[in-house]
């Protein structure tokens, strides 16, 4: 079987991948390069060995349903997409996009790869009052909208995550990364903070030149218990 990425490549020809950052003594990782594009920049999407890791998180967990916050061309889409047909066990992801030319621009490039059958696209922002999930709905949320909108929604889709579920953080600077580690930083919201320190939720972040953290829900709060009692 041909490694993830090279089928990403394969059916998209717009892309093509190149390291980044260069020559400024950090490490560099492969990103993505859309051409014939006025609209999109280098580097776009997500790192390559970003995307291999979620791909393996999802081959590995067998995970069915899945949550993306924050779609723009599609890419890590694409890796997810690809695990769930990898696995033969059906599922799909819901992938939210405010951005109208994103919307429109991924869901012609998931069509173009064969994967419509995995993914449902909502154009609309993830915030937005009317987009509402059902309790313990996903096996993964996937969340890669702006930093400034992560924690509201790690705590709105809290609930819709499975106990054992994961919580993939993507594209956070180092400052949002060491939000997540002890101490916690004052600009964590208290509601995470708490948490954190009851063990109901662990966390694992990456350093890459973006950032990767990694969240599993350990156990149930008790505000969620008290709901299901209703």
């Amino acid at each position: 079987m041909e490694n993830v990425t090279s089928r990403i490549l394969i059916s998209d020809k717009d892309l093509s991948i190149e390291r980044y950052p260069q020559n400024n003594g950090m490490d560099a990782f492969s990103w993505f390069r859309i051409s014939n594009s006025p609209y999109y920049t280098f580097p776009e999407g997500l790192e390559v060995e970003s995307g291999e890791v979620i791909y393996s998180l999802i081959r590995m967990m067998k995970a069915k349903r899945i949550l993306e916050t924050g779609t723009r061309v599609g890419i890590s889409t694409r890796y997810m997409a690809y695990a769930l047909l990898d696995n033969c066990l059906g599922g799909e992801i819901t992938t939210i996009e405010r951005c109208g030319i994103s919307y429109n621009y991924s869901r012609e490039k998931i069509t173009s790869a064969g994967l419509d059958d995995f993914i449902d696209c909502i154009n609309a922002g993830s915030l937005d009052e009317d987009i509402i999930f059902l309790d313990n709905e996903f096996d993964i949320l996937f969340l890669d909208t702006e930093p400034e909108y992560r924690y509201a929604e790690l705590m709105k889709f809290f609930r819709c995550l499975r106990v054992g579920g994961l919580i993939v953080i993507h594209d956070l600077s180092d400052l949002y990364c060491e939000k997540f580690c002890a101490p916690y930083d004052s600009c964590l919201p208290m509601a995470i903070k708490q948490l954190l320190s009851d063990g109901i939720l662990s966390s694992m972040s990456f350093k890459t030149c973006s950032g990767l953290t990694i969240m599993q829900k350990n156990s149930q709060p008790l505000w969620e218990r008290k709901h299901e009692r209703i």
